[in-house]
């Protein structure tokens, strides 16, 4: 019947096994935390349910007549003591996140000078462990163990409590096996008969909540487990509770389980901090516990029952994880064992963590024993990803720069990298810029809450622009100050537009013009006028100063020939005539008097004539009129000489030929059908000619050449024609 006793100790113990933080005087039924005040770091906590008093009383103590005895009683209390020991252990929860530690104490009745107390936690209570029976020589009941707890010192925060349980058996008549205190023995728990002692002395905490420790974090979001055998509902950073509904293929699905969870659920949490303490539960109603499996007194109260979770959820849990071993004890004749252990071993469980490839799902639980108050699941899984970005642009070798935007899942954010994964960005949804050079982009879509990362999905560009390159046809061109040169202007690989302007001095252009251009390939025109006898057409890439191309403009100066009407240096410029140019051939034809001189003279654009500037025709060694060789190039005019002109010996028609390719020049009197001074038609003028003109002008009736007799062209024949024919001949 001892053994009653040993197992309402181990009850108590086990109920008194937690509480949680906030020191105030015990106010009724709720949820306390049990720290010693002797060790003021530890609390009670519920760590096995292995509590067995038939062992006591039959083996430690070695019966039931033994246990009437002091040496058969101190032997069942020292067994006792082992299963408490190992049943309830001391620990050190400053975090608040064993709940183990969190103890509900339901007072027996509404009596105020009642101070029993029924310690509920971790599916198990006092009640249960101490109800029972004893089959031996005598058939004994074990019931009504309650603990009793009574303030011993102190008030508010410094309040002290002591908690004892009077062991009671039936046996036709109630037995009182004596009364048993709680202390914290150096960190064990255990039972003592007194109560003096420090360490027998209790601060009962009421619990406002409990705190869990998140232990793998997802996009921000922070994740754990959790079984407990009390309801609660989320507080602080704990965002929200699931449960597991399905296994596809390795695919987790999952449901929210909103407003209270169901005590004795298993879920997973979200939270939304790694803190345990910003990560707050907050227990409501009364836990789930297992009823006394006997209950002979019809007064005692019924087990509990919270409302279950009732859809589908494939976590399990537990409650324990105690590995104390073997445990030795004293019987009558020696000693004894008992194994303390109460674990789920890890074969074939999954807990909350990350896969190889970093994503979230269940992975095989690692050690030999699952940890007390986890949830697990029977087969590995990960959850949903998220569907992996599409890249624009195909990876690929271009000849320019690109451009890639980014598309994904809705409500996704996409994050992007260009260093290898070293750092990632936002995807803003504006273009990314692909520049020359290797380009590797990668990029993963995101989502918030149980999805897993994208895949990553990555591209290679490589973008290898040519050097662009201008010309320009032709290399050179000669204009006049009529014309104006028409350039063609080709190109590969030019971004932008061309800039076409003449270059002048030191001036890189002058007056540039603008040419459109739509893409790397450029072909268009250019009209360009010289503004001085010699100037270079430069075009260069609007984006690329350095890429040029150029061509020579020549000024070809405008050759007229001026005759003086006989007076030097009087030259009648308005009867000029300007010589016409093929292959460098320039010629003209004129009409000149008699007596007469004629002058050339090149005129240059942009530039006045320096009518005072001469370049004189004179005889090459070989006898020919040779024109200076500057003449084209430089401009200005020619005479045949510098003070005495050459005339022309006959009035008339003259064709004058320039060759500037070897700088000679030749005048040539075309065929004139009046021959001055030919007044017989003899093709000759001679004294012949003066006989016949005077004896026409002595008798009319002579026949003559009319038109050649009238040497002075003055509309008739007289005596100033035969004078003018004397000075032919005395000129000649």
């Amino acid at each position: 019947m001892k053994k009653t006793t040993i197992h309402h100790l181990c009850a108590l113990a086990l109920a008194a096994l937690c509480a949680l933080p906030a020191v105030a005087q015990l106010n009724g039924t709720g949820y306390y935390r049990f720290r010693n005040a002797a060790q003021t770091s530890d609390y009670i906590s519920l760590a096995n349910d292995k509590f067995n008093y038939h062992t006591c009383i039959s083996i430690a103590c070695g019966g039931l007549t033994a246990a009437l005895s002091s040496a058969g009683q101190a032997r069942a209390l020292a067994c006792a003591g082992k299963y408490l020991s190992t049943d309830i252990h001391m620990v050190n929860d400053a975090d608040i996140i064993i709940p183990g530690a969190v103890i509900y104490a339901k007072k027996k009745n509404t009596n105020p000078s009642n101070y029993d107390y029924n310690l509920i936690n971790q599916g198990t209570s006092l009640l249960t462990l101490t109800t029972g029976t004893y089959d031996g020589n005598m058939d004994l009941e074990f019931y009504d163990n309650y603990i009793n707890i009574v303030k011993a010192s102190g008030s508010g925060a410094t309040t002290l409590y002591t908690a004892s349980i009077t062991l009671k058996a039936q046996n036709n008549s109630m037995a009182n096996l004596g009364t048993r205190y709680f202390v914290d023995d150096n960190g064990t728990f255990s039972i003592n008969t007194s109560s003096s002692a420090t360490n027998a002395k209790w601060y009962i905490e009421p619990v406002t909540h409990f705190n869990v420790q998140p232990e793998v974090e997802l996009n921000g979001k922070w994740y754990t487990t959790l079984k407990v055998a009390f309801a609660f509902t989320l507080s602080g950073s704990v965002e929200k509770a699931y449960a597991i509904t399905a296994n596809s293929a390795g695919v987790l699905q999952y449901q929210e389980i909103t407003g209270t969870i169901p005590a004795g659920t298993p879920v997973l949490l979200q939270c939304g901090s790694p803190n345990a303490a910003d990560c707050q539960l907050i227990p409501q109603g009364e836990p789930v516990f297992t009823a006394p499996q006997q209950v002979v007194n019809t007064n005692a109260p019924a087990a509990d029952e919270a409302s279950k979770y009732t859809g589908t959820n494939l976590l399990g849990g537990t409650y324990y994880c105690n590995t104390d071993g073997t445990i030795t004890f004293e019987t009558k004749t020696g000693t004894a064992t008992f194994n303390a252990n109460h674990d789920t071993a890890t074969s074939g469980k999954y807990v909350i963590g990350k896969t190889a490839d970093g994503k979230l799902g269940f992975i095989a639980a690692t050690g030999t024993s699952m940890p007390a108050n986890k949830a697990w699941l029977t087969s590995a899984g990960v959850f949903p990803s998220v569907w992996a970005p599409t890249l624009s642009l195909d990876a690929g070798t271009y000849a320019s720069a690109q451009t890639v935007t980014i598309s994904a899942q809705e409500g996704a954010t996409i994050l992007y990298s260009t260093d290898g994964g070293t750092t990632w960005q936002e995807y803003n949804g504006n273009a990314i810029e692909v520049g020359e050079g290797t380009t590797t982009l990668q990029a993963k879509a995101i989502k918030a809450g149980l999805w897993n990362d994208s895949e990553t999905v990555s591209a290679t560009y490589v973008v290898e622009i040519a050097n662009p390159v201008l010309s320009m046809t032709p290399e050179s061109m000669t204009i006049s100050d009529a014309a104006a040169g028409v350039f063609t202007i080709t190109g590969t690989d030019i971004q932008g537009s061309i800039n076409v302007g003449l270059a002048s001095n030191s001036d890189w252009y002058l007056n540039p013009e603008t040419l459109s251009n739509t893409g790397g390939e450029v072909n268009v025109t250019y009209t360009g006028r010289a503004l001085t006898a010699q100037n270079t057409v430069n075009a260069y890439a609007a984006n690329n100063a350095e890429v040029t191309a150029s061509a020579m403009v020549n000024y070809k100066a405008d050759i007229y020939v001026v005759t003086d009407n006989g007076v030097k240096d009087n030259w009648n410029f308005n009867n000029g005539s300007m010589m016409t140019e093929e292959d460098g051939i320039y010629t003209a034809t004129f009409t000149a008097t008699v007596p007469n001189t004629f002058i050339l003279f090149a005129r240059k654009l942009g530039d006045g004539v320096d009518w005072n500037t001469r370049y004189v025709f004179g005889p090459s060694s070989e006898g020919d009129w040779v024109m200076p060789a500057d003449m084209a190039e430089y401009g200005g005019y020619i005479d045949t000489g510098d003070d005495d002109p050459v005339k022309l010996p006959y009035a008339g028609e003259y064709t004058i030929t320039i060759n500037a390719n070897d700088n000679t020049f030749k005048i040539e009197r075309l065929a004139d059908p009046v021959l001055r001074g030919d007044v017989n038609s003899d093709g000759e003028v001679d004294i012949r000619d003066v006989t016949a003109l005077i004896d026409y002008l002595l008798d009319e009736t002579t026949v003559i050449n009319q038109a050649n007799a009238d040497v002075d062209d003055k509309q008739g024949i007289s005596i100033t024609d035969v004078t003018a024919l004397i000075d032919i001949l005395l000129d000649n």
